[in-house]
């Protein structure tokens, strides 16, 4: 029986991810899954739920109230073929998946509704990478090993589940 994307996706990224004990940055990020009540959703479901550096809440400093869902954007294979890594847009932007489903008149008009993800991906910077980048490393299996928010520049270790 073939695995539901929203399940896989579920599966290979949802936990916590942390800095290394002893380093210098205490940081942690955590991914969980918000389940769309909207028919026309495209979306994963992937959501920052936490995000903290040296104590600071970065959710509060860079989205406010929000909580950013993760926008799948780009995918890199390894030489075997298989995904090795998957970056990410956290996202706070209005998506439909067409301007039509936004109820707006045209592409023109529309065109921030089904693309402004992308549109607004690198209006945060900081330290010349843009904020709403998350990187994220794979295993043999396709699960999330290890995440890289681009502009901290930092490795964040996926936690073993206990249960």
């Amino acid at each position: 029986m073939p695995v539901s994307p929203l399940a896989e996706a579920r599966r290979n990224f949802i936990g916590e991810y942390k800095s290394l004990a002893g380093g210098k940055v205490a940081a942690s990020l955590t991914v969980g899954f918000n389940a769309s009540t909207d028919p026309t959703d495209v979306h994963s479901g992937l959501v920052i739920t936490e995000w903290t550096y040296n104590g600071t809440d970065i959710l509060k400093v860079w989205f406010g109230s929000d909580r950013p869902r993760l926008e799948q954007s780009i995918v890199r294979h390894g030489e075997d073929g298989k995904p090795r890594q998957v970056a990410f847009i956290a996202s706070t932007y209005h998506q439909t998946p067409t301007y039509e489903a936004a109820g707006t008149t045209g592409p023109w008009t529309g065109f921030y509704y089904s693309n402004g993800d992308f549109v607004y991906t690198d209006q945060q910077r900081w330290a010349g990478q843009p904020v709403r980048e998350l990187v994220f490393e794979l295993d043999g299996k396709g699960a999330a090993v290890k995440c890289t928010p681009l502009y901290q520049g930092i490795e964040l270790t996926k936690a073993k589940r206990t249960s």
